[in-house]
Formats: structure tokens, C-alpha cells, sequence
């Protein structure tokens, strides 16, 4: 062969195989409508498909007004009135048990007026579902506002058009649907098929919509499931905040939208924020997820909002891991362009990306995790844009064990300040 042919070749494969830092300068950045990840029917045809084997664990005969479960005698609610007054209005501190015997229209319903109560109690949602008749309206705030040593189970969301009420310029008051702070409380069992039927774009402020719950504190998330495509200022449809709390056997199926106009949050999959304590563990994403600062098919980032080198170095949090977690989706770096396009990111408004991985942005230690999906929009940074840590499966790390990555992230020429197939740096 001659030796120009040969050279040729070499430079061509250079590019096509994934290396740590693909000098790939001419790439062409792989653009994507923001509408086009927003699927208006996907979330309506799950739905529909799984009410068809839907069961209700348990039976509760007509008119009754209590049913006794393993033991334990509950409350039957049938209206969103009588969730107002057995849940909320009986008194602070609420630590009866709960269960609903149809599905419940939360037309009009305002948590704000209760904000101070506290459940304590069971509530079961037996299978049935948790929708609106009004459009653009429905939920004030989350269905509970704040749980103590509670338990809560078997809730559905339905795809219904609303969900949230907005005022009048479409900005809904709260934004998680379940539970907005949820303490030594467990969760399990709770699926949203709710997606915004309106798109909430911000330029001065972050803003979560759709998530099923904002912050978790020694609490313990089990088989909870999103399908819904969400528009998130920074945050995750799982858990948005987490501090020593376990996240089990949790699935995410929509494609999630992250935008910020300041690098002080992120964008996950399943949880956006990790902190001390905390066991992310069998957790699964298959949608689509798009952010700016610190993105992860499953957790944005570990940590303290500061720059991702810092505020690990200084807090290792040592009981922290994400293990045994998978990400099939597509990981999207995005610029604000009226929030329209996942493509080239400009200095004016990101002065860097700090940390981008397939399963995590940023962890403590992470282990047995799987990353099948592409990277988009890291071909053709802007001018002045570069990424600090980006990896396969995390970006920044303490610790990573038996973690794989069928993608690399291809980045341009001096573009990437710490890059690599499986993690950018450990520290």
C-alpha cells in the first residue's frame, strides 16, 4: 500500500474509532428541535396500553367506608374534597392511614391553604389515578406538600391535559406532582404519565415542571416510574434534591429537557442533585436527555453547586454511590437559543460546562453502571466554551469500578479540558 493511501486511511479511522479526545475539528454538530423531543402522544399510548392489565390491589366494596389492609383498617377516599378534608383539614400532623376507591379529579385543588400541615400516615393509591378535568389547571403545588414518616404507594398520574394550575401567563405556582419535601418518609410504587400541556420557558430563574418529588431527606424511593417528556429548568423526574436517601429499581421513559441560565444545577435522568448518604441503585433511563451545565442519563452531579472539582475534593462523601444503573438514552449539550436547539453552547451566557457523563455529570463512587447512549452537541463548542470533565459513563468521579460505555464523547480540538471513554478525571 502506498504510503499516502495509508495515512489516510489512519487519520480517517482516528475519527471513527472513540479515543479519549477525538481532534475531530471539523465535525459536523448534530442539531435537534427542542419540539422534537417533546412526544404528544407518547405518554397518552403507555398509558393506555398498561390500563389495559392495570389492576387495583385492593378491592374495596361499593360504598364502604373503611377497608382493612394487612391489619391495618384505612380510610376510604372517593372525591378530592374528602382528600382535602381527612388529609388536610383534620389536623397537623395527620397520621392516619388513606386509600382511594376511584380515580380522583384534582380540578382546583390548592395545597397552598395547608402548607403547614404534615402528613404522617399511610396513603395507598390502590392503582387509580390521579387526573384533571380542567385544562391548565388542577394542582397548586404537589398532591402532598410535606410527608413525615410516611408511606405512600400505588399512585398513579394520568396524562391528562391538566395538572398544574397556571396564572395567567402559563406559569404554574409549584412544579413536583407528588410530593414537594418528602422526610424519613418511603415511596414506592408511583407512576407519571403527566407531561406539561404547556412548555414554561424562564430567563431569570431555573423552573422545574412534571418531576414526582423535589426533595428527599432519609427517605426510600422504590419502583417509581416516569413516561412523560419534561421541560426541567434543572432537575429530574425521579427526585430533584436527595440527601441520605435511597433510590431503588426507578425508570424514567420520557425525554427530559434541561435548561439554566446560571451553571448552579443540573439535569438527570433519574435524580438531578446527590448528596451525603445517598444509594442510587438498579435505576434505568431510556429517554432523551438534553442540559447545560451538569447532565447525566441518570444523576446530574454529587455535591455542592460550586465548581465540580472543588466541591468534591472538599466534601467526599463516602456513603454515597451509584451502582448497578444503566443509561440507553441520548445525551444532548444544549445552547440557549429560545430554548429551541440542542447544538453549539455560546460564552455569552455559559462560561463552561463543568461535568457531563452518560450514567452521572459527577459522583462520589460509582460501580457495575452501563452507558449505551450517544452524545450530541459536543462537536462544535462556541467560542471561549470548554468542557471541564467529561466522560462515557461520568464526568468527574472519586471512585469507579466495572463501569462500561458503548459511546465516547467526541469533542473538538483543545475543547476538552478532562475527557475520557469511561470517566474524564477521578480525583
Amino acid at each position: 500500500m502506498k504510503k499516502g493511501i495509508f495515512v489516510f486511511i489512519s487519520i480517517i479511522l482516528l475519527c471513527i474509532i472513540p479515543v479519549s479526545a477525538c481532534a475531530c475539528e471539523d465535525a459536523t454538530s448534530t442539531a435537534i428541535e427542542f419540539d422534537d423531543l417533546i412526544r404528544e402522544d407518547y405518554a397518552k399510548n403507555m398509558e393506555a396500553e398498561h390500563d389495559k392489565t392495570r389492576v387495583h390491589p385492593v378491592d374495596i366494596p361499593e360504598g364502604a367506608e373503611t377497608v382493612t389492609v394487612d391489619g391495618e383498617v384505612y380510610q376510604v377516599i372517593r372525591t378530592i374534597n374528602e382528600f382535602e378534608e381527612k388529609i388536610y383539614r383534620t389536623y397537623l400532623g395527620n397520621t392516619e392511614n388513606y386509600i382511594l376507591g376511584c380515580d380522583l379529579d384534582i380540578a382546583d385543588f390548592n395545597v397552598e391553604d395547608y402548607k403547614s400541615n404534615v402528613f404522617s400516615g399511610k396513603f395507598n393509591g390502590n392503582n387509580y389515578k390521579i387526573y384533571s378535568t380542567e385544562k391548565d389547571g388542577g394542582l397548586r403545588s404537589s398532591l402532598f406538600y410535606k410527608v413525615e414518616n410516611a408511606f405512600i404507594e400505588n399512585i398513579i398520574f394520568s396524562a391528562s391535559d391538566g395538572a398544574f394550575a397556571a396564572d395567567a401567563n402559563g406559569i404554574p405556582e409549584f412544579n413536583y406532582l407528588l410530593i414537594y419535601y418528602c422526610i424519613d418518609s418511603i415511596v414506592r410504587n408511583c407512576i407519571s404519565y403527566w407531561q406539561p400541556a404547556f412548555i414554561a420557558r424562564f430567563n431569570d430563574k431555573n423552573f422545574s415542571v412534571g418531576g414526582l418529588i423535589h426533595y428527599t431527606n432519609n427517605s426510600e424511593i422504590q419502583n417509581c416510574i416516569n413516561y412523560g417528556d419534561l421541560y426541567i429548568g434543572n432537575g429530574a423526574p425521579i427526585v430533584d434534591i436527595a440527601y441520605q436517601t435511597n433510590i431503588i429499581n426507578c425508570k424514567n421513559y420520557g425525554n427530559i429537557t434541561g435548561e439554566l441560565k446560571k451553571n448552579h444545577g443540573g439535569t438527570g435522568g433519574m435524580v438531578n442533585h446527590v448528596n451525603d448518604g445517598c444509594v442510587i441503585d438498579s435505576c434505568d433511563n431510556y429517554g432523551k436527555i438534553g442540559g447545560t451545565s451538569r447532565v447525566g442519563g441518570i444523576v446530574g452531579f454529587t455535591g455542592y453547586g460550586g465548581n465540580s472539582f472543588d466541591y468534591l475534593n472538599k466534601t467526599e462523601y463516602p456513603n454515597t454511590v451509584i451502582k448497578n444503573c444503566n443509561n440507553y438514552g441520548d445525551i444532548y449539550l444544549m445552547k440557549r437559543e429560545g430554548a429551541k436547539i440542542f447544538d453549539q453552547v455560546t460564552d455569552e451566557e455559559f462560561p463552561n460546562v463543568f461535568c457531563v457523563g452518560g450514567v452521572a455529570g459527577s459522583a462520589t463512587k460509582i460501580e457495575n453502571c452501563n452507558n449505551e447512549g450517544n452524545f450530541y452537541g459536543f462537536e462544535k463548542l462556541g467560542k471561549g466554551i470548554k468542557v471541564d470533565y467529561s466522560g462515557g459513563v461520568v464526568g468527574i468521579a472519586l471512585e469507579v469500578n466495572n463501569c462500561n460505555s458503548k459511546n465516547s464523547i467526541l469533542v473538538q480540538k483543545g475543547k476538552s479540558l478532562n475527557v475520557g471513554e469511561i470517566y474524564g478525571i477521578l480525583i
